[in-house]
């Protein structure tokens, strides 16, 4: 007994390709990993004792570090006072360097402030390619590498 299969033996010029015929190497862009984190800090009751105005130099100190770290990330604040009964404020920073996000969360321990909060939680991840995702209208699949949050 012989199986033939037909279907094999003559390939469809538009059929159904699993694995590309092509030999050469396929070329994609270089683009950079981000770094997205997520850092929840909790102020300490002490810092209710300190009285207005130290509180408002500390609070425009660390808000100065905070900003100065916003040409080279994306950088966003939260409050979470009534929401989460560990953190009070959430961080969400996204990078191409880790040196840079440790650089800025050391600067910002180091203000005044810095001395009243702690972490509760910080969570750290790296983007990857998101291969399933099509190019964008203009068909510039770069976009499809980057972490874009909001306007900024």
């Amino acid at each position: 007994m012989q199986l033939v299969n037909p279907e094999k033996e003559i390939a469809e010029p538009n059929g159904l390709r699993l694995v590309s015929d092509n030999k050469k190497t396929q070329q994609f862009p270089v683009i950079e990993k981000q770094f997205v984190n997520f850092m929840f800090l909790r102020v300490s009751p002490e810092w209710r004792k300190l009285g207005a105005d130290s509180k408002q130099i500390f609070k425009t100190e660390f808000e100065q570090v905070f900003d100065s770290f916003s040409e080279n990330m994306l950088l966003f604040s939260y409050s979470l006072v009534g929401f989460d009964s560990k953190a009070d404020l959430m961080f969400w920073r996204i990078g191409t360097s880790l040196d840079l996000i440790q650089e800025m969360t050391a600067k910002l321990y180091r203000t005044n402030l810095g001395s009243y909060i702690e972490t509760t939680d910080n969570y750290l991840a790296a983007t990857k390619k998101m291969m399933f995702l099509a190019a964008n209208e203009n068909g510039n699949a770069e976009d499809r590498y980057h972490v874009k949050a909001g306007s900024k």
